[in-house]
């Protein structure tokens, strides 16, 4: 998720230092990184949410 974020830094830091000619193509490599890391992002929740289910299972079971 590092490099997702390192990606978007610097397509933004690109897109505010284009000139206007380029502002367009530059928006949209930075729109296409913050899509990218949105996407590895929910990735991870649902992994998360995952293990947490797996582990709620695992005490219920020790539980009974």
């Amino acid at each position: 998720m590092k490099t997702r974020l390192v990606e978007l830094r610097t397509s933004l830091k690109a897109l505010k230092e284009a000139s206007m000619f380029h502002k367009a193509e530059a928006a949209e490599v930075s729109l296409l990184a913050a899509l990218a890391l949105l996407e590895e992002m929910v990735t991870e929740i649902d992994k998360l949410k995952r293990a947490q289910a797996k582990d709620r299972k695992a005490i219920e079971a020790l539980s009974k």
